[in-house]
């Protein structure tokens, strides 16, 4: 198990819906036609959505997946030591 922060900054997002068509564990499509980080939380200094949490290698290379795929690189996945 890896832990990761990954974090999606909504504002910047164009609503293409890659990253829900990868994986719908970790996103769904808003009313507001952009992506939503499923179990997220708003961080108010930053202005972006968090979720820091464990996942195996699979759902790893998913969600590094989700961040080379967005066209408008709202997203990022890092690994936590």
């Amino acid at each position: 198990m890896k832990k990761v922060k990954v974090t999606f900054n909504h504002e910047t997002c164009i609503g293409t819906g890659t990253c829900a068509t990868l994986t719908t564990k970790y996103w769904q499509m808003g009313d507001d036609t952009k992506s939503q980080l499923i179990g997220g939380s708003l961080n108010k200094k930053t202005k972006v959505y968090e979720l820091t949490t464990e996942v195996d290698d699979e759902d790893y290379s998913i969600l590094k997946e989700t961040q080379q795929f967005c066209p408008s690189q709202s997203i990022s996945v890092k690994e936590i030591k």
